[in-house]
Parts: structure tokens; sequence; C-alpha cells
């Protein structure tokens, strides 16, 4: 019936919103890795950096989409369910935190200093300040 079906599209559709909500903290963090390594290619924002937004977020929209529905469906278990949501969130935000630090010493090491050796530049330095603005928010 219609009622059934409704049900079975918002049950879905929330299980698909808590999984994509416990990677969000990855695909945040792998976007500011390829940020922070990769600065004088993403700050070009040509084709190739689209493509790898594409990339990464069809990973993200397949993994919630697959998981809302195997745990509508009850492919597996709602413990397997709720041990692979938590997994999720912690490796994503371990994996923020870990960028969050690198950023940041980063950016120490980028910045000019008057006495000393540096590593200054320009496009670094402020992709590294970007980055630390990004994941502080």
């Amino acid at each position: 019936s219609d009622a059934q079906g409704l049900l079975m599209v918002s049950s879905v559709s929330r299980e698909v919103l808590y999984a994509y909500s416990s990677v969000l903290s990855l695909l945040v963090a792998t976007d500011r890795i390829i940020a922070t390594y990769a600065y004088a290619w993403y700050e070009r924002q040509g084709a190739s950096t689209f493509l790898v937004f594409l990339v990464l977020g069809g990973i993200v929209e397949t993994y919630s989409m697959t998981t809302g529905i195997f745990v509508v469906r009850e492919v597996y278990s709602i413990h397997f369910h709720l041990v692979l949501m938590a997994t999720g969130g912690c490796v994503g935000f371990m994996c923020f935190w870990l960028v969050l630090r690198l950023n940041r010493r980063l950016h120490n090491r980028f910045r000019p200093h008057y006495f000393g050796y540096s590593d200054y530049c320009i496009a670094r330095s402020y992709q590294t300040n970007e980055n630390v603005l990004v994941l502080e928010v």
C-alpha cells in the first residue's frame, strides 16, 4: 500500500542520513589531506579537482545508500549496523583530528621566521591556514 511504501522510503532516508553523518568527518578529513599535500593542484580548481570531489562524494553516497537499504531490508543485524556506524564515526574523528594537528604543525612551520631557517611558501602557508580554519569550524 501507499503507507507502507512511504514508511519504507522514510526509513531508508533516515538510515542514509545516519550513515552519511557518521562518515562526514572522514569525508572532510580526506578532502583536507588532499588539499594539504597537493596544494598547488588543489588551488587551480580545475576539472580534476571537481572530479575528486565527485568521486569522494560518490563513495560516501554509495556507502550511505547501501547501509540504509541493508539495515531497512535487514540484510544484517542491528548490532552489526551500530558497530559499523560507531567504527565509521571513530575512524572519521581520528582522521579529522590527525589532519587538524598536521595542518596546525605545518602552518607553524610555513610561517615566515625572523630567526632561523624557514620553509616559507606563500601558497602552502595559505593552504594550511585555510585547512586549519575549515577544520576548526
